[in-house]
C-alpha cells in the first residue's frame, strides 16, 4: 500500500504553506529521510524529507510552485514498484482529511440537493449582492477581486471558488476603493506577511500585555564594544550579544519572566536559556533563535547572531532556527527610537526592546549635581497572565544593572 505525503505542520500556529517545488522527480526512488519538497511555512522556507520510502507519484492536481495549500493536504505518494496509486475523490480525503484544490481555507458549506433549493436560516433577508462560499470570499480578497462582478457556478448563482479564480486569471474588476477615496496602487500581500500578520494578532489575542520602561548606563556596554573593535575588528562582539548576555543572566536569576502560560501551570525555562533575536529581513520581521546563551562565551554568542542574522537577510532561515527561544529581544536603536512597545513572541511570556543610546543627565556619585552619562533605553513588555508588575520591575532593574556592570572578560570574550 502507498504511502501518503502531505502538507506538514512546520510551526505551531501554521495553518497553511506555500509549495516552493519537488526534490524529486515523479517516478524516482526515494528514501525515508531523503528531502523530497520545499515548503515555506512561517517566515521560512525549508526542505521537508520523507517519512517513508517508495516510488514517488505525484497527485493529479498536486500543487504548482508558488501556490498556498493547507496543512494536511495530500500531495504525493510512495508506492512499491508496479504499484499504481489510488487517486479518486474518495481515497484522497480518507487519506488527508483535508479538500484538495488551490485554496487556503477548506468550504463547508453544504450545496442543494438536485431539484431542492438551498436552505436559509429563518428570517434571513436575500442578499444584494451574489452568494458566496467562504471559500469564494477569502480567493477574491486574495486576489483583489469584486466578487460581485463574479458569475456564481453553483446552485441559484452562488459563487465558489472556482467562479474567482477564473475571474481572476480573465482580469476581472478589482475591489473598488471606498467611496469617495482616491486609492493608489496596491501591494500584494506575502506569505511571510501573512504569517507575521497572523502571530501578530495570536499575541494580542492570547496576552495581556504590559509595558515597563527604564534607562540603564551604557558605558561599560560602550568601552566593552569600542575595545572588541580595536582588538578583533568587525567581527568583535556586538552591543546586541553583550545584551544577550545580561540578558540570559537575568532570566536565570527571574525564571518566572521566561516562563510560558499552559492554562493548569507554568513552565519555567530550564538551565539552557535561547533567546530570540528580531531582524529585520526584506520580506519582514524574522526571530531567529541563539541558542545556550548564558552558558556559552560571548565569542560563541557573537558568531551565532552574524550567522543567524546573514541567513535571515538572505531569506536561508529554516523553521528549526525560530523554534524554541523562551525570551526576545527587539532593537530600533539603530532608527533613533527610545522608548517603544515591542510585540511578545507568543507563546512566550515577555520581550525586551532597546532603543537608541542618548546622552543623559544622571545624579554624580557622592557629590551634589548631575553629570552627563551614556543611557540605553529599556522596554520590557510583559504577559500580566504570568507576572505580576513588580516581579517584572524587579528583573528589569536586574538587567539595568547587570548592563551597567557589564564585563565581557569572565567569558573569555
Amino acid at each position: 500500500m502507498a504511502n501518503d505525503v502531505v502538507i506538514p505542520r512546520l510551526g505551531w500556529s501554521m495553518e497553511e504553506g506555500v509549495f516552493a517545488g519537488w526534490l524529486k522527480q515523479p517516478g524516482e526512488a526515494v528514501a525515508a529521510g531523503e528531502p523530497l519538497f520545499m515548503l515555506e511555512g512561517e517566515k521560512a522556507t525549508q526542505e521537508i524529507e520523507a517519512v517513508d520510502g517508495g516510488i514517488l507519484h505525484v497527485a493529479p492536481d498536486a500543487p504548482a510552485v508558488g501556490q498556498t495549500v493547507l496543512v494536511g493536504r495530500l500531495i504525493a505518494k510512495l508506492g512499491r514498484p508496479g504499484e499504481a496509486p489510488d487517486w479518486s475523490p474518495a481515497a484522497i480525503r480518507g487519506a488527508s482529511g483535508v479538500e484538495n484544490g488551490p485554496s487556503t481555507t477548506v468550504d463547508r458549506t453544504p450545496t442543494a440537493e438536485p431539484g431542492r433549493p438551498p436552505e436559509r436560516s429563518v428570517g434571513e433577508a436575500p442578499s444584494p449582492r451574489p452568494r458566496s462560499s467562504p471559500r469564494a470570499r477569502r480567493a477574491a480578497w486574495d486576489a483583489g477581486v469584486e466578487i460581485g462582478t463574479v458569475r456564481g457556478s453553483g446552485v441559484r448563482g452562488r459563487v465558489r471558488e472556482r467562479d474567482v479564480l477564473a475571474a481572476a486569471e480573465a482580469g476581472s474588476t478589482l475591489v473598488p476603493p471606498p467611496h469617495g477615496a482616491d486609492a493608489g496602487p496596491t501591494v500584494p500581500i506575502s506569505a511571510t506577511r501573512r504569517a507575521i500578520a497572523r502571530l501578530m494578532v495570536t499575541s494580542r489575542q492570547q496576552t495581556v500585555p504590559v509595558t515597563l520602561t527604564a534607562w540603564a548606563d551604557a558605558a561599560s556596554l560602550l568601552a566593552a564594544r569600542a575595545a572588541g573593535k580595536a582588538a578583533a575588528g568587525p567581527d568583535s562582539p556586538a552591543v546586541h550579544d553583550m545584551l544577550l548576555k545580561a540578558l540570559a543572566d537575568s532570566i536565570l536569576a527571574h525564571p518566572l519572566l521566561a516562563a510560558r502560560w499552559d492554562e493548569t501551570q507554568l513552565t519555567l525555562p530550564g538551565e539552557r536559556i535561547d533567546i530570540g533575536l528580531a531582524v529585520d529581513a526584506a520580506d519582514g520581521l524574522v526571530v531567529p533563535v541563539v541558542r545556550d546563551v548564558a552558558a556559552a562565551p560571548l565569542v560563541e554568542v557573537a558568531r551565532q547572531t552574524r550567522s543567524l542574522v546573514a541567513r535571515a537577510r538572505t531569506g536561508q532561515l529554516v523553521a528549526a532556527d525560530m523554534q524554541g527561544g523562551v525570551f526576545t529581544l527587539t532593537s530600533l536603536g539603530a532608527l533613533g527610537v527610545e522608548f517603544f512597545t515591542p510585540v511578545i513572541n507568543y507563546p512566550q511570556g515577555a520581550i525586551l526592546g532597546v532603543g537608541t543610546v542618548r546622552m543623559q543627565p544622571v545624579p554624580a556619585a557622592g557629590e551634589p549635581g548631575f553629570r552627563l552619562q551614556p543611557q540605553l533605553p529599556l522596554s520590557l513588555t510583559f504577559d500580566h497572565r504570568v507576572v505580576d508588575g513588580a516581579p517584572a520591575a524587579r528583573f528589569l532593574a536586574d538587567l539595568a544593572g547587570r548592563i551597567a556592570a557589564f564585563d565581557p572578560a569572565p567569558d573569555g570574550g
